[in-house]
């Protein structure tokens, strides 16, 4: 997961350098229009809006699509407005939408031929009420001047009798299997766009049958009825508890709901009448053993809950801490995932308000609980949190550590560098890299030393970032922590992110890199960039700027099929293979 996440980021930044180098094209020949599989459909179907590019010319001509779906609900690049006849535009259902890039690609469009981008036109407008509307799209193909094309749409509300026959066309159809690029998409089953109050008797009757693609449908329809039904339906649906994550008001802004790529919900989605629903839903999730469970319950719990629910929640908290204490995810890992302790810590901190009542500390959870006050509030300094926070720290159990780690108030008390310069040699990957993160924002020169230990030993790549950060927060010299880089260069498996970290002292906005680095590679990488150590040791010391392609920055710092971008945009070395 890791390797694609880092991938995914590498994809964005080649499609977004694509999109800045518009192609030179004759595209005044290019004619776009719009079209329609029907003139008037009925509001709920899955409705395509075709935008054709055909090439009325004598040359070929291309275009640039790609590299804004990954992680996304739909492609980015496409600009997409319905307006009605009073000249209102259909809101986004999207209010935020986020992407990690993609594959990008060219195609050509041969003289007489067309091209077909098929829109579904529900994931980038809310129809709201039924009419006549003007439907405008474009997508900047790389081009300088992209056309765009219009086209009129009837939508039509359907009867219950009609809504629940389009229920059962949509059944019939195919599932969504993407299309071949170029041509023309057909239709295919998309219950979520049957987010309209008319179908929700047909999607409550699909969802209690376990059809899980009609929550969608129900959960996008924002009335309070779809509520009701979400809550019915979340003891049992893994996508009516997504749903209620993303739909229930968050009364505390603490931040959990924030997703992705959020979905819009208006204010008449939500009756107050069903926060003691949401918060009964919460209790019972809560109390299960399924960690996704835990964590939806707990959301709900943070969203709607006061400080009334602080002496439940801390006792579930000391439950659960209990049961996962053995549980690798919860204790081991690193980037340390959403966990159903995590979820739980997320809730206190979120109804930990400035009146709420301390505990005592007489447990685990309630101890925490005071050092998120701690955190949170720099007023709040109850007798004995120090003493406290110390036993946490040593505490058996390593996300209660790297909880502790976590929520130490800065700036750092000097009676807990010892504790924390100890805890960055931890067995466990979570409580070193909350140790290294810590000694990151405190940037106490006593840590620098335990960070290069880390540098030195760990296989855990996201661990060598966090101690390459703590190295430098820690004001350890970039020659130091380079060489212990430069000692693993070769080492198998550790290739790939010590070269990495070397590359960060050259200055750039981005790199890439075609092909595995070989064994002779990393070993002629190595002895090389030990010689530009040993050639800068002083510059490395100091604030010296290192730049791509001027002195001392040769092209034999780099493997085979590395590009970096500079600070103006352009590559270095131009076409490196």
């Amino acid at each position: 997961m890791r390797r694609s996440v880092l991938l995914s980021l590498l994809f964005m930044l080649l499609a977004l350098r694509s999109f800045a180098q518009p192609v030179v094209n004759d595209t005044i020949a290019v004619q776009a229009k719009l079209v329609f599989d029907q003139p008037t459909v009925f509001l709920g179907e899955n409705i395509f809006a075709h935008y054709t590019l055909t090439n009325t010319g004598k040359a070929p001509v291309s275009i640039d699509y790609g590299g804004d779906y990954r992680g996304a609900p739909r492609a980015l690049r496409f600009k997409v407005t319905a307006t009605d006849a009073k000249g209102n535009n259909a809101p986004d259902p999207y209010v935020s939408t986020s992407c990690m890039g993609g594959l990008s690609w060219s195609q050509s469009i041969k003289p007489g031929e067309t091209c077909w981008l098929s829109v579904p036109l529900t994931r980038y407008c809310d129809f709201e009420y039924p009419g006549v509307y003007t439907i405008r799209v474009s997508h900047d193909l790389g081009w300088q001047q992209p056309p765009a094309a219009e086209g009129k749409l009837t939508l039509v509300m359907p009867t219950p009798a009609q809504a629940q026959e389009v229920v059962d066309r949509m059944l019939k159809l195919p599932e969504d299997t993407g299309g071949t690029f170029g041509e023309r998409r057909k239709p295919f089953a998309d219950l979520s766009t049957l987010h309209y109050p008319v179908y929700l008797p047909a999607l409550a009757q699909l969802a209690r049958a376990g059809n899980e693609e009609a929550v969608e449908g129900i959960a996008y329809t924002l009335t309070p009825d779809a509520m009701r039904l979400l809550l019915e339906l979340a003891p049992n649906s893994p996508a009516a508890r997504s749903a209620l994550r993303w739909r229930t008001p968050d009364l505390h802004k603490h931040g959990a709901r924030q997703v992705w790529s959020a979905r819009r919900v208006t204010p008449d989605a939500w009756d107050d009448r069903y926060r003691p629903k949401v918060l009964a839903a919460g209790w019972t999730l809560l109390a299960k053993s399924n960690p996704e469970e835990i964590t939806d319950g707990a959301h709900l719990i943070a969203c709607q809950g006061g400080k009334e629910e602080l002496p439940r929640l801390l006792q579930e908290f000391d439950r659960i801490l209990v049961e996962k204490q053995d549980d690798p995810a919860e204790q081991g890992a690193y980037l340390s995932p959403l966990t159903a302790s995590g979820s739980v810590l997320d809730a206190l901190a979120a109804l930990c308000t400035q009146d709420a009542p301390l505990p005592a500390g007489n447990t685990t959870a309630e101890q925490l609980f005071v050092l998120c006050a701690v955190k949170q509030y720099p007023d709040i300094r109850p007798q004995g949190w120090q003493t406290m926070a110390q036993e946490l720290l040593a505490y058996p159990i390593p996300f209660v550590r790297a909880t502790a780690l976590k929520k130490l108030p800065l700036p750092l008390d000097p009676a807990f560098v010892p504790a924390v310069k100890w805890l960055m040699t931890d067995q466990s990957d979570r409580v070193a890299g909350a140790a290294c993160e810590l000694a990151s924002e405190c940037k106490e020169p006593e840590l620098g030393e335990p960070a290069l230990a880390m540098l030195r030993g760990t296989t855990n790549e996201w661990l060598v970032r966090a101690a390459v950060n703590a190295a430098r927060a820690s004001r350890v010299t970039r020659d130091r922590w380079m060489e212990c880089c430069i000692a693993r260069l070769d080492e198998p498996g550790m290739t790939a992110i010590m070269y990495e970290q070397l590359l960060g002292v050259i200055s750039n906005h981005g790199r890439s890199q075609s092909g595995e680095i070989t064994p002779e590679s990393a070993a002629k990488l190595k002895v090389r960039w030990q010689a530009f150590v040993e050639a800068n040791r002083t510059a490395l010391r100091g604030d010296t700027h290192f730049a791509p392609g001027e002195p001392p920055v040769t092209v034999d710092l780099l493997a085979p099929g590395t590009t970096l971008m500079r600070d103006d945009g352009t590559d270095w070395p131009a076409g490196n293979q």
